[in-house]
């Protein structure tokens, strides 16, 4: 009852190729899980029971490549992603686990309720981009229905070899993002994949299972 999220970036310190962190330290967001109702297990004394459990929040990640073009122009001698930043998402909300829960049918989230206040994720603090994927945001998210109103803007820089550096911000919708997808469910991590080339910036969404425990 009453959980509230800061918006932590586990990739906020060490950007990496990696998508699987590990939580630093108490002071960041945590995650609760819960094994669902219904499961049973019968073992001797002294033996190990297993039971599958469920992350209870939902996982939002970012992750930023350059086309290799790019890559190829001798003007160009790096580019930087400055920031990236996704705002007016659900900071706080309620659970309560119900046996008849049908999560993900219809995109609805019947288990959480979310509050008022909202959170801004940030990520990319000046990071070199490449053509490699490189994981620029991982945060907890708490369930709720996909905002209309939240933004992803993204601003990067262009470093030439004549010594100019040209800045370029960039907004989109999230829920343009996620055309497909009307509701974060909670035991599902979220991917948004952004592709940077000449004149275009592609974007790119992945939703799996939350299984890395």
């Amino acid at each position: 009852s009453g959980v509230t999220l800061k918006g932590d970036n586990l990739q906020e310190e060490a950007p990496s190729k990696e998508l699987k962190k590990t939580f630093r330290d108490a002071t960041n967001d945590v995650d609760w899980m819960v094994a669902r109702a219904g499961q049973t297990a019968v073992g001797e004394t002294h033996s190990t029971v297993g039971f599958t459990m469920q992350h209870v929040l939902s996982k939002l990640n970012a992750r930023i490549r350059l086309s290799e073009v790019l890559t190829t122009d001798a003007d160009i001698k790096e580019i930087r992603i400055n920031s990236l930043t996704i705002d007016k998402l659900a900071a706080e909300g309620s659970f309560i686990q119900k046996n008849t829960a049908t999560q993900g049918v219809k995109g609805i989230e019947e288990e959480w309720t979310t509050g008022k206040a909202t959170l801004t994720l940030n990520g990319a603090k000046d990071v070199a981009a490449a053509t490699d994927w490189t994981y620029v945001l991982e945060s907890l998210l708490i369930p709720q229905a996909m905002p209309a109103v939240s933004e992803l803007t993204l601003v990067y820089s262009f470093a030439f070899s004549d010594g100019r550096t040209e800045y370029y911000t960039y907004r989109i919708a999230l829920n343009e993002i996620f055309c497909n997808i009307t509701h974060f469910i909670s035991g599902n991590s979220y991917t948004v994949s952004i592709t940077i080339a000449p004149d275009i910036i592609k974007f790119d969404t992945d939703v799996t299972n939350w299984t890395d425990i």
